[in-house]
């Protein structure tokens, strides 16, 4: 099942390529554009996931912090 997923996506990735490529000999902007935004979107979502995880963790941190100090002593 692995595999066949694997295989897939890199089917998927070298159309997309293929067609990116072909887009520039072209010379079209627009559809540059476009593919250049859909094949970047994954890896600014690889980029973006341990940033938003710091964030998380640290309001977390700081939550319980507050809390702490709110009990009586």
């Amino acid at each position: 099942m692995g595999a066949a997923v694997i295989g897939l996506v890199l089917a998927l990735l070298m159309g997309a390529g293929g067609l990116l490529y072909w887009l520039g000999r072209a010379e079209s902007r627009i559809g540059l554009a476009v593919m250049a935004v859909l094949l970047a979107y994954p890896a600014c979502l690889l980029a973006a996931r341990p940033v938003v995880l710091a964030w998380k963790m640290r309001r977390a941190k700081a939550a319980a912090m507050d809390e702490n100090d709110e009990q009586p002593q």
